[in-house]
């Protein structure tokens, strides 16, 4: 417990921080020694293992900071007294390069992996350093990059893209996690050198491609099975199609993909048999067995799933070699200790938790399922063999396979739900029938793999045999995950919880366990704190029940805000451009278990604004679209509106409705304060100035939606704002608007006409219009209104409630509910 609290005091302050470790060191040995402090009356005297625990949470911590290379003398950020610079890097490749088009999907536009440094050029020397770098290289042609080898690379090396908004994946942290602390970005393949195979990682570098080539030797016009094939057994990930991980992924079976026990414990079976057919003694087993599959985790890219089995399976073979018990739960435990020791990260990594939390929960709880189902079709233990019908017999063995192919299936799916809500927000109601159907292709697909790797290296026609037959079998894996996944209401996506709620529900699995071993009393209390529970629940989210949100996403110059009702009204108000529709937009959708949205409005016609929406078409159902009814020369946006019409969203023009309102808008009163309503195609000679402004009016507040307008529009819009007040006094007002490309927004008079009590303004960096001027700057500083800027704020989360407007900025300290 010392070694624990310190560890994730120790790692957790330095991933906060971003420190050198010194920091996490401290912490650590100030953790140890609370720790000492609170087990001073344990039964087991502290005092005799303090110096143990001392000791190791000064490595741990150490280790927390980085890796031993962060305190060496040499390393990059020692010798790289400023961020950034223009620097050469040489060294290895530390991990398989992945290939992406410009806007994030597949293809060969852009190009990232991770870098161990050996040396540095700065100007014409070159100096020794140390260190891992994240490498993202832009590329105009694929360029045949793998792990191992050395490289030269020319680049501007500076510090990780700091995540801005809200529920999305903060790929800094991660990186710092995994002992990365700098990026090198370079461009073109004139900036990438090769040297060659790096020391030490040739032998590695040709096995891995020469069982790829004897894996698909007769299928390689078969692309997508060639993928799948070279990703599931050698660990090349970035060959298998995104829609593809995409299918799995949503009927719970990404796990099937992954390196892990099975395809270790299927190897090790296989010479373990072919062993003991030569009659070789078991002491001289794991002097065999051990050495080849560590050459088999090297050549997958040393996963760290992969190692975990690895560790497993080593202590198994050992134990059963010098004729000792085998002991799972030590094994995975030893396992952990190992891959946290070599690498820290990895504790915050999300496969190497659901990894070790499928494998524990498969340890302790499938021999207790598997017994109690097998209960209903065993023979009583009493009755003599020879008096239990002959069939009987015969389908004992059928019935103990499928009952653990069930308990393995319902195990894994209960211990991995709280961290894939936590992690991918979504519940798949598929998730069980899936792995009864695919976890057993997957072990036949491992199964040929490595018959094909050991019986076809003397038998050609045999392997090609093979090879046929497991391409068919992906096919078929294939086919019934999108088949699974396609099923409608099969998948729910849910907000992301709070780490609480997780640790709660785990704790609720684990009483469920216990109350169920227990007598009747303590189920009926059990049930009866569970419905405690949910009563209130039900009472804390009625409080909640009047609340309005907006979740302003900085999107950098264009504008992407998602309003929640009361009554799980979803409203998105324009989405960024393509790209960030993509990786911004419906992450961020997904995170705030977005499953539909009722309305999605574009303010105009700026590829900054609707993009997003082209990108989420037929990805989020979208019932109606309100778009601006002036003309547009823009094919991008008429298009955008056409795949949104095939999509089976309604598209509704402005300039057909009325000022009162907007029927089925459920949230509260839509109104249109410009264009006019009769004179929506003369509004503006700018896309900017005919775009839409509107009023969302709910019983807690009003917000408007202003688009990009600049002075021209404010000076129109004070004719008529007075014009649309209800006339009962002005309830609070949140005003959500970005720059017009003049740089002439929020005029003194306009502002002082609305009266917003909260102004959320679009800002950004690129382009220079997005970023406001000087000018623009101490007007809204003069304007005495609280202000948001997303340049300064990143993304910001609005709640209006009966009792007044909150609001909560992700970069601004401070700035809290």
């Amino acid at each position: 417990m010392g070694i624990l609290a310190q560890y994730f005091s120790g790692v957790e302050w330095t991933l906060e921080t971003a420190q050198d470790g010194k920091l996490a060191v401290l912490a650590g040995v100030a953790a140890a020694g609370l720790w000492m402090m609170i087990s001073w009356r344990a039964l087991v005297p502290p005092w005799p293992v303090m110096p143990l625990v001392a000791v190791t949470g000064f490595f741990l911590a150490c280790c927390g900071s980085g890796g031993a290379d962060a305190w060496s003398p040499i390393h990059l950020k020692r010798v790289m007294a400023q961020m950034p610079q223009h620097v050469v890097l040489r060294g290895e490749i530390w991990s398989d390069p992945v290939e992406r088009d410009a806007e994030g999907g597949a293809g060969a536009a852009s190009c990232d992996f991770a870098m161990r440094v050996s040396a540095v050029r700065q100007t014409t020397d070159w100096q020794p350093a140390n260190g891992t770098v994240q490498v993202y290289l832009r590329l105009e042609k694929p360029l045949e990059m793998e792990f191992g080898q050395e490289v030269e690379i020319e680049g501007v090396l500076g510090q990780p893209e700091q995540n801005r908004n809200f529920y999305l994946f903060d790929h800094a942290r991660y990186l710092r996690g995994n002992g990365i602390g700098l990026v090198l970005r370079a461009r073109g393949a004139d900036a990438v050198r090769f040297c060659g195979v790096g020391e030490g990682w040739g032998w590695v570098f040709r096995l891995r491609r020469a069982l790829a080539e004897r894996l698909t030797l007769g299928v390689e016009r078969d692309a997508l099975a060639v993928g799948f094939i070279r990703g599931m057994l050698l660990g090349y990930r970035e060959d298998i199609p995104p829609d593809v991980k995409e299918a799995f992924r949503r009927t719970g079976t990404l796990h099937v993909i992954a390196i892990s026990g099975s395809h270790i414990s299927m190897i090790a079976a296989a010479l373990l048999l072919i062993l003991r057919l030569l009659r070789t003694p078991i002491r001289r087993v794991l002097w065999v067995v051990v050495p080849l599959l560590v050459l088999y985790v090297a050549a997958t890219g040393l996963r760290a799933s992969a190692i975990r089995s690895l560790i497993m399976a080593g202590m198994v073979i050992a134990g059963w070699s010098l004729g000792r018990p085998a002991a799972l739960l030590n094994s995975l435990a030893a396992a952990a200790l190992i891959i946290l020791a070599w690498e820290p990260g990895q504790l915050f990594d999300p496969g190497f938790q659901l990894s070790f939390v499928v494998v524990g929960c498969l340890i302790l709880f499938v021999p207790w399922v598997q017994e109690r189902l097998m209960r209903q079709v065993e023979p009583d233990p009493y009755i003599p063999r020879s008096y239990v019908p002959r069939w009987r017999l015969c389908l004992l063995t059928p019935c103990r396979w499928g009952a653990s192919l069930v308990a393995v299936s319902v195990v894994a799916g209960a211990g991995t739900f709280g961290l894939t809500l936590y992690y991918f927000n979504l519940i798949s109601f598929s998730a069980v029938w899936a792995n009864l159907l695919i976890v057993p292709l997957s072990s036949a697909s491992v199964a040929l793999g490595v018959a094909s790797l050991m019986l076809g290296g003397f038998w050609t026609q045999l392997a090609w045999t093979l090879n046929a037959a497991h391409a068919v079998l992906i096919h078929l894996m294939i086919g019934l995950a999108e088949w699974l996944a396609a099923i409608p209401g099969s998948v729910f996506y849910v907000p992301q919880p709070h780490w609480s709620w997780i640790a709660a529900g785990y704790g609720v699995l684990g009483g469920a366990c216990w109350f169920w071993r227990s007598g009747w009393r303590w189920r009926a209390a059990g049930l009866a704190g569970f419905f405690c529970g949910v009563v209130l629940m039900m009472a804390g989210w009625a409080c909640f029940s009047r609340e309005v949100r907006l979740d302003v996403m900085d999107v950098g110059g264009g504008q992407a805000v998602l309003v929640t009702g009361p009554r799980f009204e979803r409203i998105l108000i324009d989405a960024g451009s393509a790209g960030q529709g993509r990786t911004l937009v419906e992450p961020f959708l997904r995170a705030r278990g977005v499953n539909v949205l009722d309305w999605a409005v574009v303010t105009h016609a700026d590829a900054a604004h609707y993009g997003g929406l082209d990108a989420l078409a037929g990805k989020i159902p979208i019932r109606h679209v309100l778009a601006p009814a002036a003309a547009n020369r823009s094919s991008g946006y008429r298009q955008c509106l056409f795949r949104l019409r095939e999509a089976g969203a309604r598209v509704v023009k402005e300039a057909g409705m009325g000022e009162n309102g907007v029927a089925g808008w459920r949230l509260g009163k839509l109104r249109i304060w410009w264009p006019p309503a009769m004179a929506a195609a003369g509004a503006g000679k700018k896309a900017d100035d005919s775009g839409l402004v509107v009023e969302l009016a709910a019983d807690v507040g009003r917000c408007v939606f202003a688009g990009d307008i600049g002075r021209q529009v404010e000076q129109r819009l004070l004719e008529r704002i007075p014009a649309v007040d209800d006339g009962e006094g002005r309830p609070p007002l949140v005003l959500v608007q970005g720059l017009h490309m003049t740089g002439e927004s929020f005029d003194k008079k306009y502002l002082e006409c609305l009266a917003p009590s909260l102004i959320v303004a679009n800002t950004g960096v690129y382009p220079p219009q997005a970023f406001p001027s000087e000018e623009v700057r101490d007007r809204l500083a003069r304007s005495g209104v609280m202000t948001c800027r997303t340049d300064e704020t990143g993304g910001v989360m609005v709640r209006m409630t009966p009792g007044g407007i909150q609001r909560r900025c992700f970069l601004k300290t401070g700035c809290g509910w």
